[in-house]
């Protein structure tokens, strides 16, 4: 058991910083500014499943053919393979955890 404390990681709010990670998964935090892009284009993990939970802010979730509003509290599951891209859209910070198995980075 390892508990993985937050409240520095999200202080520091990092575009993206990988938290944790073990041979079958891994979590990261990604923090987006208000019309901040996750990357220049949509971004895609060819065989990993990914969930993105909103732990403040809002932003938008899109991949190509449709988007998603994300306020904090939702979750969103990423389909392997599924082009992606999120982007910040609020005053406050978007601060996001990301969830991937088998591990992305």
């Amino acid at each position: 058991m390892k508990k993985i404390g937050l409240g520095d990681a999200v202080a520091r709010k990092p575009f993206f910083e990988v938290l944790e990670t073990t041979p079958r998964g891994q979590v990261a935090l990604m923090c987006l500014e208000r019309g901040q892009e996750s990357g220049p284009g949509p971004n895609t993990h060819p065989s990993q499943d990914q969930w993105l939970y909103v732990v403040e802010g809002e932003g938008t979730l899109r991949n190509g053919k449709e988007e998603l509003a994300l306020r904090a509290g939702d979750l969103a599951r990423i389909e392997p393979g599924e082009p992606h891209q999120v982007v910040g859209g609020s005053e406050t910070t978007l601060v996001t955890l990301e969830f991937y198995s088998p591990p992305a980075y």
